[in-house]
């Protein structure tokens, strides 16, 4: 097999990578691959090859990638040399691996957690597995939490607010414990931002990242693959699935893409004809 020398042939470094199924047109059967592009969804480059569905892509450092890929493997691809090497597998397991779908405020020097098979959760970097047992990116419903704008807490109407000396704001309104409630509440950049989950499906939760303004409550992305870390100018997503006709058949698909936190402008790169899986901003991303 010809190595993909992914840096070699292109100029333009790879900023996000994700995980895609492009649906033939005709008979033909699609597997989920590894992609990179560039901010603008352009210099479009195919990573992997497998022959089998590949999902939650994370970068390791500028120039490694891993992915999970059906049957219990967890991947990695030099982009230099392209070489690959399995770093995880568990044969005869019907437990999948699968990354963290909430990376919220994660900062530079975080590297990709699974999850999956008996012994939970794994970190892997350069290669191996480094870790086990790694908690999860964000902390569910741990409430009341202490910022420096004042304290978010939920108050008696089920409301989540931020409470300082001076007045009351609310944040969120209604939050149930079975089908919505809070993940991770930050503050970066002077701004407050938290997030919150939905289970409207049986398939995954969809995170949906907001920010409090001054002239109220801005929602930014939501997906249900989010990466947001609060250090860059971009946020990563991928939407819900949902089913789409195509010749008599119903497939399923998703789109992806960013937004900048600053502007609010939206960049999509996967949409159409395709199902996104997953999605990573890579370390040079600003």
């Amino acid at each position: 097999m010809v190595p993909i020398l992914v840096l070699a042939l292109s100029a333009v470094r790879p900023a996000i990578a994700f995980t895609a199924r492009y649906y033939f047109r005709d008979s033909r059967h699609s597997v989920a691959q590894v992609y990179t592009c560039d901010l603008l969804g352009k210099h479009r480059r195919q990573i992997t090859h497998e022959r089998k569905d590949c999902d939650s892509v994370r970068w390791d450092g500028a120039n490694r990638l891993v992915y999970a890929v059906s049957g219990g493997f967890v991947k990695e691809i030099d982009l230099r040399s392209g070489k690959v090497r399995v770093v995880r597998h568990s044969p005869g397991t019907l437990d999948e691996a699968y990354g963290e779908t909430l990376r919220f405020a994660r900062g530079r020097n975080t590297y990709p957690v699974y999850r999956g098979w008996n012994e939970g959760s794994i970190t892997v970097h350069a290669g191996r597995v480094v870790a086990h047992g790694h908690p999860l990116g964000y902390g569910r419903n741990q409430l009341p939490v202490r910022t420096k704008l004042g304290v978010v807490e939920v108050d008696q109407h089920s409301s989540l607010v931020l409470q300082d000396r001076r007045r009351s704001v609310k944040l969120f309104d209604g939050l149930d414990a079975h089908m919505s409630g809070v993940e991770d509440i930050r503050v970066a950049r002077g701004r407050l931002f938290f997030t919150t989950f939905s289970t409207f499906s049986s398939w995954h939760a969809v995170h949906h990242l907001r920010v409090l303004r001054p002239n109220g409550i801005g929602w930014i992305a939501s997906g249900h693959e989010l990466e947001a870390d609060l250090s860059k100018e971009w946020v990563g997503w991928v939407e819900h699935r949902d089913l789409d006709g195509f010749q008599g058949k119903s497939l399923w698909v998703a789109g992806a893409g960013l937004t900048n936190l600053r502007t609010g402008k939206t960049v999509h790169l996967v949409s159409g004809l395709a199902w996104a899986g997953s999605i990573a901003l890579g370390p040079d991303v600003p």
